[in-house]
């Protein structure tokens, strides 16, 4: 059963804009290691570094999704339903 309640985040209000490794691929239906295959091959969202932690900006992970062609236009919609679904999951 869900409801309808907002989630409260537990992160910190500077980081709010970003998202964890594990956020990004959940929200894109793929494996952690495919986002980090990924981003070594330079296909993925760009990726930035905070501390040892690595944090995608939501506006980074948005512009990549915009870009993607056409023939991936089924994924893109199930992409963008999954990182509005983590966002509300915090």
């Amino acid at each position: 059963m869900t409801t309808n309640e907002p989630v409260v985040s537990n992160k910190p209000a500077l980081l709010e804009d970003f998202l964890s490794e594990s956020e990004v691929a959940g929200g894109l239906e793929v494996s952690v290691q495919t986002l980090r295959r990924w981003g070594r091959q330079g296909r993925g969202p760009k990726r930035c570094k905070i501390g040892k932690a690595v944090r995608y900006s939501r506006a980074a992970v948005r512009v990549w999704l915009d870009g993607l062609a056409g023939d991936d236009a089924v994924a893109v919609k199930r992409a963008q339903t999954g990182l509005r679904n983590a966002r509300r999951a915090g």
